[in-house]
């Protein structure tokens, strides 16, 4: 009898998740500022940078509360704002390359990778936690090109990947 009941239970939920299908989150790149960008050290194999990143994030879904690891989603939009500084160590000439076109273009083209841990919540009923990765291609001014900095930074779209 008691497994009767959980297969019925069971059967409401998969019913209730494919007619309530969460959409996945959206985030987007609303402001960023790149300050340090080069490459510097013997050979030119360093490259140092000073990122500044902040990303809006918004749940789409009407029905379900979003939750975030240690944040705790409030209002639809949430603003996160990161820095990376560091120097990595870039080898071959493709890498030279690159940086020397972009620089030579008036912008630099920076890739940045989010790993989130979110939940999400039905009335009473909490999901299991899904781990999706956000990814955005910035187009970042070069710092010491007066034509690129005053274009500046547009807001980008991100891409959300692996939610539900």
């Amino acid at each position: 009898m008691t497994t009767i009941i959980l297969i019925i239970i069971g059967i409401a939920v998969v019913a209730l998740w494919l007619i309530f299908q969460p959409q996945s989150l959206k985030a987007r790149a609303v402001a960023a500022s790149l300050t340090t960008f080069n490459l510097s050290g013997p050979g030119e194999g360093v490259l140092g940078y000073n990122l500044t990143v902040k990303l809006a994030f918004r749940n789409p879904n009407t029905k379900y509360s979003m939750y975030y690891e240690r944040i705790q989603m409030r209002k639809s939009t949430m603003p996160v704002s990161m820095r990376f500084l560091g120097a990595e160590n870039v080898t071959g000439d493709s890498v030279k390359r690159t940086y020397g076109r972009e620089k030579g273009e008036g912008f630099f083209y920076v890739s940045v990778r989010v790993y989130t841990t979110v939940r999400l919540k039905m009335v009473l009923i909490k999901s299991v936690k899904f781990k999706p990765y956000i990814d955005c291609l910035l187009r970042m001014p070069v710092p010491a090109n007066a034509t690129s900095l005053a274009a500046g930074f547009a807001a980008t779209q991100c891409d959300v990947r692996n939610f539900s």
